[in-house]
């Protein structure tokens, strides 16, 4: 194509067959009839001075339709008169699949705007629901307490041993429901509760809980080892009751270990930082990782209390920070377990 007023001069096989023409109907024409011809006569090689030029187009062609081409240009001379090369892939095929991906991309997003929606109902379902049944067992549950309370402090001495051992499992049985309550309540409330996202000083948090636990049974033995400098962002409040309830746990299943042990601290990996709490108690079977977090799921029997919420809420927690919550473990050796806080 001549450079000067943008003859076609020369078509080979391949540009014949993208524009649909012979070559006796290409040669001599002006190229915007054929290639860019929403151009309008504008030649990026001349107006701006190009010596190459290499950008997606459009190419007419013969029956009308629009074939993207990816358009390269260059400068020659033939002949000692200034010409451009051009040459053409089409690209029909490409675009096409991009058109494609860019559908599934947009199905896929609004799956995922639908299911999230879907989600976030049913956990507001859900919540709504450990509400209603929780508030709705205090009632009965208050009864039972008064009523047990009456027969303890008026009849307990006109029961035999077997019905004085009754009672007192009654009231076992109710303490613990009162506790599974207000596990229930809490569990529900934290997906609503809002957060405040501060500086924590972990190391010092972690210690506080630990003498909480230290008072609570200051007969136990137990070394537990706190690294310093441990920080964080997160809500003080909920990441308290993250440490609480996994140092509570460590402490509660090293209670049978002759030297427990408990350590607090953080490792690098992968560039993030992960938190850890770790014990040498009875520890778990990994077959059954999978069920720590679910709701009044324990993989302990009566001999260590608990409602089996604590870990599901723990989990709550950090996944409304953003984190993430594992654990590793062995029978008879003790468990750990991992966290992070995006903060």
């Amino acid at each position: 194509m001549r450079e000067e007023d943008n003859v076609i001069t020369d078509a080979n096989n391949t540009a014949m067959r993208i524009i649909g023409r012979q070559r006796a109907d290409i040669i001599g024409q002006v190229c915007f009839k054929f290639i860019c011809p929403a151009c309008n006569g504008a030649c990026p090689m001349k107006d701006l001075n190009l010596s190459i030029d290499n950008t997606e187009r459009i190419i007419l062609a013969a029956d009308g339709s629009e074939v993207p081409v990816l358009k390269t240009v260059g400068r020659v001379t033939l002949n000692g008169i200034p010409h451009f090369i051009e040459s053409f892939v089409d690209i029909t095929a490409q675009k096409r699949a991009e058109e494609e991906l860019l559908c599934l991309n947009n199905e896929l997003e609004q799956r995922v705007v639908e299911r999230t929606s879907e989600l976030a109902a049913a956990n507001r379902g859900l919540e709504s629901f450990c509400y209603s049944v929780s508030h709705d067992l205090r009632a009965p549950l208050r009864h039972i307490n008064g009523f047990t309370a009456i027969i303890k402090e008026e009849c307990r001495e006109k029961l035999d041993a077997q019905g004085r051992g009754y009672l007192d499992r009654i009231c076992a049985a109710s303490s613990r429901m009162g506790a599974l309550i207000d596990d229930l309540l809490l569990f529900s409330r934290i997906s609503r509760t809002d957060i405040k996202i501060v500086d924590l000083n972990l190391s010092e948090r972690a210690k506080k809980t630990a003498a909480m636990f230290r008072e609570s049974e200051p007969g136990r033995a137990v070394r537990i080892e706190i690294a310093e400098g441990l920080t964080a962002r997160g809500d003080a409040l909920l990441v308290d009751m993250v440490l609480q309830n996994l140092i509570g746990n460590a402490w509660k299943y090293t209670s049978k270990t002759p030297r427990a042990a408990i350590s607090v601290g953080s490792i690098r990996k992968r560039g993030a930082e992960l938190f850890f709490v770790k014990d040498n108690g009875v520890g778990f079977d990994m077959a059954y990782k999978d069920k720590l977090f679910r709701v009044f799921e324990r993989l302990h029997g009566e001999e260590f209390e608990g409602t089996g919420i604590g870990l599901a809420t723990v989990q709550r927690i950090i996944e409304r920070h953003g984190g993430k919550i594992w654990a590793e473990g062995e029978e008879g050796k003790g468990a750990v377990f991992y966290f992070t806080l995006a903060g």
